[in-house]
């Protein structure tokens, strides 16, 4: 992928990302944003950070003009990655089934870290691997809309909703296809669809607050941080990955059992901060677009509920 000069553009954390892999493999090498107004010479490789927007930005739009290769932060990262990858998408939950994955590999003995549209970009874990066995990676769609190589062990999609629309032309379809994109280099058995799709593997299911491996009942969400239709699609998710790398039976064991009943949700995602004279107060300021807000009124079937937005 290295060619003789690499142009980063965007200076926030996945630019440093790619710029620390860059300093570490001694490519030649310059860091820039739409406020630098520097023009781009012909045939370069050009690293584009996810918030950089195609159509907005004059530095992406003189890298089409001048015939430069353009590739995403995270695929620039996986381009020198020397470990597997599970990669997780979809409009909502990406967060909570990235962290649950990494949390139930962890919990069975596997070295594993959380990257990309997380907070760490792919390009610092290949810049330092720092004795992992694996990287469990949200991906978002704008990660997606410049990658070649990008090829996961296995990987999920947990669902879609109207999102991102300024960026895809107010086009849900166009929206659709990007995050599909996740599945390009991925073997069709490791193809993992979301519980909403209706038409996920087959391996994981759920019904009345508990999940099932191939029909076999393994774990009662009621015992666990992960309450609701859209927890338990973040769950069959992590579990449906999990097995892709450590086998079906210990899915069934006491250990699996414990690091699922042991995870913790991140803060602001139905967080209940406070319970006074009968009343709990809930922060959900992570449900970010319409569906998400939906997903935690569903949370609480029963009694008034009195929403802030």
């Amino acid at each position: 992928m290295k060619k003789d000069f690499i142009v980063i553009i965007g200076k926030g954390i996945s630019g440093e990302g790619a710029a620390a892999l860059c300093r570490k493999k001694n490519y030649d090498f310059t860091i820039i944003s739409d406020d630098d107004h520097t023009a781009l010479p012909e045939n370069t490789l050009v690293v584009v950070s996810p918030g950089v927007h195609p159509e907005k930005s004059l530095l992406y739009r003189s890298a089409i003009e001048n015939n430069c290769t353009i590739v995403s932060e995270m695929e620039f990262g996986f381009a020198h990655l020397d470990i597997p990858v599970l990669a997780i998408t979809g409009t909502n939950g990406k967060t909570t089934t990235t962290e649950l994955t990494d949390h139930l590999l962890k919990s069975c003995g596997v070295r594993s870290c959380v990257a990309g549209n997380i907070g760490r970009p792919l390009s610092f874990i290949a810049a330092k691997p720092e004795n992992t066995e694996i990287a469990v990676v949200e991906v978002s769609s704008f990660q997606l809309e410049k990658i070649s190589t990008f090829a996961p062990k296995a990987a999920v999609i947990l669902n879609f909703a109207s999102d991102h629309l300024d960026r895809y032309h107010g086009n849900f379809e166009e929206y659709c296809t990007v995050k599909k994109r996740i599945f390009e280099r991925v073997s069709p058995e490791n193809q993992i669809y979301g519980l909403s799709f209706g038409k996920n593997s087959g391996r994981v299911s759920w019904k009345n607050g508990k999940l099932f491996f191939r029909g076999k009942e393994f774990f009662d969400l009621t015992n666990s941080d992960l309450q609701g239709f859209h927890n338990a699609e973040n769950c069959a998710a992590a579990v449906e990955l999990t097995s892709r790398v450590l086998g079906e039976e210990i899915i069934f064991s006491d250990r699996f059992a414990n690091a699922l009943r042991s995870f913790r949700r991140g803060e602001h995602r139905i967080d209940v901060f406070q319970n006074h004279s009968g009343i709990k107060f809930v922060d959900d300021s992570k449900g970010t677009n319409p569906a998400a807000v939906l997903a935690a009124i569903d949370t609480f079937p029963e009694g008034k509920l009195v929403i802030l937005l």
